[in-house]
C-alpha cells in the first residue's frame, strides 16, 4: 500500500491505540483502550444517569445500603482511589448483572433471589467489578459501536446516542457481550477478590453450575448478554486451577442474616 494512501485520521487512531496498549490500569494487565480513565469515569456517570431514567431501580434504602456495602468489601484498596463504584439493584425478575464503564455496578433482584448464599452474589459482582477495573466495557464498547460514535457521545455532540446506547445495554443486543479473554480475567479478578473479602470461593464455582443448569432449564430467565460465555467445563476447570494455588480458607463467609433479608425484601 502506498505511504499516502493512509489517511491522517487513521494514523492517528492507531497511534492512539498503540499508547492505550501499553498502559497499565490497576488490573491484571495491560488494556487496550483508546480512552482515558477519566474518560470512561464520566462515560460511567452518563450511563447511570440514563439507566435511572429507563430502569426500575430498588429503592429500599436496606437493599441499597446493603449491596453498596457488599460491593464496596469486594473492590481492591487500589482500585477505589480511582474508580467512584456505585452498586445498584435493578428490579427485573432475569437472572444479570453488568457494569459500564468508570464503575457503576448493576445487579438485578432476579439474580440475587436465584443466589443461595452472599457467597454467590458476591462472586458475581466481583466478576462484573473485575471487568470495570480491567477496563474491559470501553474496550467491547469501541469494538461494538465504534471509536467515533463514542467520542462524540463524550464530546456532547450526540446526546440521542446515550439513550441508544443504554436502550441495547438493558435489552437484549449483546453490548457488552465480553469476549473469551475478559472473561477469564475477570473470573481471575473475582477468585482474588472473593479471598481477599473472606467470602468462600467455591461459591463461584456452585452459581455457575447453578446458571448452566437454569440455561438449559429455563433460558428465558438468563439475560442473552449475561449468557453470552456460559460455564463450559473448560471455564469452570481453569476458575478451580485458579482456586487450587491460593492457601485453604478458614471459616469462609458463606452468607449472612442481611442476605437473607434483602431476598426476602426483594419478593
Amino acid at each position: 500500500m502506498n505511504n499516502k494512501a493512509v489517511s491522517r485520521p487513521l494514523i492517528i487512531l492507531l497511534l492512539l491505540l498503540a499508547l492505550a496498549g501499553g498502559c497499565l490500569g490497576p488490573g491484571l494487565g495491560p488494556a487496550l483502550n483508546v480512552f482515558s480513565v477519566e474518560q470512561e469515569i464520566k462515560m460511567g456517570r452518563r450511563f447511570s444517569r440514563e439507566i435511572s431514567k429507563k430502569a426500575k431501580l430498588a429503592n429500599d434504602p436496606f437493599v441499597s445500603r446493603y449491596i453498596t456495602d457488599l460491593g464496596r468489601r469486594l473492590v481492591p484498596p487500589e482500585a477505589a482511589r480511582i474508580y467512584p463504584f456505585t452498586f445498584s439493584v435493578i428490579k427485573n425478575k432475569q437472572v444479570n448483572a453488568f457494569a459500564v464503564p468508570g464503575g457503576p455496578v448493576y445487579v438485578h433482584s432476579g439474580l440475587i433471589k436465584k443466589a443461595s448464599s452472599e457467597a454467590e452474589l458476591a462472586s458475581v459482582i466481583a466478576h462484573e467489578i473485575g471487568h470495570v477495573v480491567n477496563r474491559h466495557g470501553g474496550q467491547q464498547m469501541t469494538a461494538q459501536v465504534g471509536y467515533s460514535f463514542l467520542a462524540s457521545l463524550l464530546l456532547g455532540q450526540n446526546p440521542a446516542g446515550w439513550q441508544a446506547l443504554t436502550a441495547k445495554l438493558l435489552g437484549t443486543s449483546g453490548l457488552l457481550a465480553y469476549s473469551r479473554s475478559h472473561e477469564n480475567q475477570a473470573d481471575i479478578f473475582a477468585v482474588r477478590s472473593l479471598y481477599r473479602s473472606g467470602h468462600d470461593v467455591y461459591a463461584m464455582i456452585t452459581f455457575f453450575q447453578k446458571l448452566k443448569a437454569l440455561e438449559k432449564s429455563q433460558p428465558n430467565a438468563i439475560a442473552k448478554f449475561f449468557s453470552s460465555h456460559p460455564a463450559t467445563s473448560e471455564r469452570l476447570a481453569r476458575i478451580k486451577a485458579v482456586i487450587s494455588s491460593y492457601p485453604r480458607q478458614t471459616n469462609p463467609i458463606t452468607t449472612s442474616g442481611a442476605f437473607l433479608r434483602v431476598q426476602a425484601a426483594l419478593n
